[in-house]
C-alpha cells in the first residue's frame, strides 16, 4: 500500500517543478543521459525515487525485474500500452528484462510526467 502512496506523488512532485518552481527545477544534482539528451533529477525527485527503487527490488538484486516493475507501475493507473512505453524508453528504446538504478529513475520520471499530463516521449522529460 506505500507503494502506490509513492507513486501518487510522483505527480504532486513533478506537477511542483513543471508549475513554475525555478528553484526545484535548476537544483539539478543528478541526470540520466539519453538519445533525447540528458533527464535532470532534483535532489528531492532522487531521495523519492531511490526509495522506490529499493522498495521494489523485493530480492536486492540492484534490478529491477520485469515482474518487480510491473507490479509496481501498473499501481500509476497508467495503460499497458503506456507502461510498455515507459520500459521501452527508460532501457534506451530496447526491450530489457530489468531495470538497472538509472533506468528506473528515468522509468518514474516519465511516468510522473505522464500523470501531470505531459507527452510520454524522452523530448518531453529533457525539456522538464
Amino acid at each position: 500500500m506505500y507503494r502506490y502512496k509513492y507513486f501518487g506523488s510522483m505527480a504532486a512532485i513533478f506537477g511542483r517543478i513543471f508549475g513554475g518552481n525555478a528553484a526545484a527545477a535548476t537544483d539539478d544534482r543528478f541526470s540520466v543521459t539519453t538519445s533525447e539528451g540528458n533527464v535532470k533529477f532534483s535532489e528531492e525527485e532522487v531521495k523519492i525515487y531511490d526509495s522506490i527503487f529499493r522498495a521494489v527490488d523485493s530480492d536486492s538484486d540492484s534490478q529491477v525485474g520485469g515482474l518487480e516493475g510491473a507490479i509496481f507501475l501498473r499501481r500509476s493507473m497508467l495503460t499497458d500500452d503506456e507502461l510498455s512505453s515507459v520500459w521501452s524508453l527508460a532501457c534506451g528504446g530496447e526491450s530489457s528484462p530489468s531495470l538497472g538504478r538509472d533506468d528506473f529513475l528515468l522509468a518514474c520520471k516519465l511516468v510522473a510526467c505522464k500523470q501531470a499530463g505531459h507527452a510520454l516521449s524522452l523530448e518531453d522529460v529533457v525539456k522538464h
